[in-house]
């Protein structure tokens, strides 16, 4: 995570969630919650899938409802036509229908 000399000053925590999760914490009013995420690909096992968006859901949880939450990343997700009137893939891929439930 990069980050300019104004954003270091109000950097309160940086926590390593997994080796897919990051999240920091800046001071401010209101504060601000930021979790930089990287997904499991498709080719992924169903369990480690689940783990993922398991801590991802305890990490966001657990932010104050009063701080401000952005969650960046990649999520390998496809969104399909079926879902999107306009996609660049046939078919939506199972990252799609975790993040749509």
């Amino acid at each position: 995570m990069l980050l300019g000399d104004r954003a270091m000053k109000t950097l309160a925590s940086v926590r390593s969630n997994s080796d897919r999760i990051l999240t920091l914490s800046f001071q401010g009013n209101p504060a601000t919650t930021v979790s930089v995420v990287y997904s499991p690909t498709n080719a992924a096992e169903e369990e480690e899938v689940k783990c993922f968006y398991e801590r991802l859901s305890r990490g966001t949880e657990s932010v104050p409802a009063y701080n401000v939450l952005i969650v960046l990343g990649d999520y390998n997700a496809r969104i399909g036509k079926e879902d999107s009137k306009f996609s660049f893939r046939d078919n939506t891929n199972r990252m799609a229908a975790i993040l749509q439930s």
